[in-house]
């Protein structure tokens, strides 16, 4: 019986505290991860269009010349390896007056849109990057191309997003983990420092107490 007391002070004590606290740690840690990861998650997307409007700055220093003298070759070329680039779905350049200057098939990130436009028929750049966007989700960026300060064409580029989520939920699940990993510490500790400094002392003064009830009872003296 009382083996059976002290067990039963001992879990209403200690494991309903080490459950409360490590219930408590959990609901903050879970917050602060949610936060983390939605503030990374924009500083990714601002890194994105910076990245973007240099290297829109880049191609519009070099398209210059061939926008002016209608260079198809060199502009195909130059928007070909740009649409290549990590994380771009595509690029295209269009004039002032915003007809496409660059083809379709330089146009778009094969790896990107492969799948995505090997039943498309059409050449038409807009309606396709339409079409991208629609399934995909993306960032534009566009960057204007200058001559003397003279406007002479845009580059327009979209950025996917899926690659910053990928990164922004394995972010997220290495600080759930991590966090996972304090609670049990914790917990842990937390329930050995009860169970040393309340479980354990208590549990000895029921029993005294018991035992003093016991040696005070008329009948237990009798005997």
């Amino acid at each position: 019986m009382k083996e059976l007391l002290q067990a039963r002070i001992g879990k209403s004590i200690g494991a309903k505290l080490v459950l409360t606290m490590a219930g408590v740690i959990a609901v903050i840690m879970t917050i602060g991860a949610a936060f983390i990861a939605q503030n990374l998650y924009q500083v990714q997307i601002r890194t994105l269009e910076a990245r973007g409007h240099e290297l829109g700055f880049f191609l519009g220093k070099n398209l210059a010349e061939p926008i002016l003298f209608k260079d198809s070759i060199a502009i195909d070329s130059l928007i070909a390896e740009a649409a290549a680039a990590r994380d771009m779905v595509f690029t295209f350049v269009s004039d002032q007056p915003g007809q496409v200057l660059s083809s379709s098939v330089a146009s778009f990130n094969e790896k990107e849109t492969g799948e995505l436009l090997k039943n498309e028929k059409s050449e038409d750049v807009l309606f396709l990057v339409q079409q991208v966007s629609k399934a995909l989700d993306v960032i534009t960026v566009t960057t204007d191309v200058k001559v003397d300060g003279s406007k002479i064409g845009t580059v327009t580029m979209g950025f996917s997003k899926q690659a910053l989520a990928r990164e922004t939920n394995r972010i997220t699940g290495m600080l759930i983990g991590t966090s996972v990993g304090v609670i049990v510490l914790l917990a842990g500790i937390i329930y050995l420092m009860v169970r040393r400094m309340v479980v354990l002392p208590a549990a000895y003064a029921v029993g005294v107490v018991k035992q003093h009830a016991h040696i005070a009872d008329p009948s237990y003296a009798g005997m």
